[in-house]
């Protein structure tokens, strides 16, 4: 809350009517300006901003506030890093679980389902029928692998 206070009273100093960043651009017009009446005979009254301006660049005024903005942001992000730790904290996995053998583990954490079929499943290997190589001077040669097919034993 406080912070987007802050906020919104810096961008008032900004965008207000007669404010820093219309102040800013005026001064630049009035210098390109002065540049090129230089060379003509004259004078040439320069943009001077009005007093609420002079006092608010003077004093410092907008300095003060974007260092309040980063101090008010440090504050939030040293809440958001408390935030990501305690949360971390509460995913962390808790302390091991004693499960001496399979029973004991299937008895806590129930019997994983099949990965496969279940009653009636059957796997078949053959062998690869696929054959590498063979050029002018060299033979192919016959793969050793196997193939594995997964399929159903009929009774």
């Amino acid at each position: 809350m406080e912070q987007a206070e802050v906020s919104r009273e810096v961008n008032t100093l900004l965008t207000a009517d007669g404010g820093l960043n219309e102040a800013s651009k005026r001064s630049v017009k009035s210098l390109e300006a002065a540049i090129a009446k230089s060379r003509q005979p004259g004078y040439f009254k320069y943009y001077t901003p009005s007093d609420a301006t002079r006092a608010v660049e003077t004093k410092n005024v907008l300095s003060a506030k974007v260092a309040r903005l980063a101090e008010l942001q440090k504050r939030v992000d040293a809440k958001q890093a408390q935030l990501d730790s305690a949360r971390r904290e509460a995913a962390k996995p808790t302390a091991a679980v004693d499960v001496p053998d399979l029973r004991r583990w299937f008895a806590r954490y129930d019997r994983p389902a099949p990965a496969f079929g279940g009653e009636g499943a059957a796997t078949t290997f053959s062998a690869s029928r696929r054959v590498f190589g063979g050029t002018k001077h060299y033979p192919g040669f016959r793969s050793v692998a196997s193939d594995m097919r997964p399929g159903r034993a009929l009774r």
